[in-house]
């Protein structure tokens, strides 16, 4: 299989869109669904945010019509966050998400995307990522992607105000 791995950029809303519909096949077999969309202005905006990093993996469409022009289609994204920090380092970027589609992954999609993130984060000498690993699966992989655990262990917290 061969890919090609862009920034999405203004004018693809229509792909953010896509991967909300098609959850699912990018996440772990047993919790995926579909998720909200985003408002067409809120996805103008999400694209628009110059801290939001997300990058998508594309392969040629097998089913692309002789002479017509080759469909292009989304196999793997990776979304990150910078984050400006108040001392220390600048910025640092948070990987919030990654997924491959099932019938891609262990083809080094997702290595790839980790390291397009690493390589946006040499262009722009920013010296940490960070994750938040929530299994096994996970963990196993960004251990092999060079990411290390030996910070203590994360607890990850949520609140939220239903009155929003």
């Amino acid at each position: 299989m061969t890919f090609s791995i862009r920034r999405l950029a203004s004018g693809d809303e229509a792909v953010v869109t896509l991967l909300a519909k098609q959850e699912a096949d990018f996440d772990l077999d047993e919790r995926g669904e579909p998720l909200q969309l985003l408002t067409p202005e809120a996805a103008r905006d999400y694209l628009a945010d110059p801290n939001v990093l997300h990058w998508v993996a594309e392969e040629v469409a097998d089913e692309a019509a002789e002479g017509a022009a080759a469909a292009k289609v989304v196999v793997g994204h990776l979304l990150c966050h910078q984050l400006r920090m108040r001392a220390a380092t600048p910025a640092e970027l948070v990987l919030y998400e990654i997924g491959v589609r099932s019938r891609a992954r262990r083809r080094g999609i997702g290595r790839a995307l980790i390291d397009t993130a690493l390589g946006w984060m040499k262009e722009h000498k920013m010296k940490a990522i960070w994750v938040l690993a929530d299994n096994e699966g996970a963990i196993a992989f960004y251990r092999a992607c060079g990411f290390s655990d030996d910070q203590g262990t994360a607890v990850y917290m949520l609140r939220e105000d239903e009155t929003c």
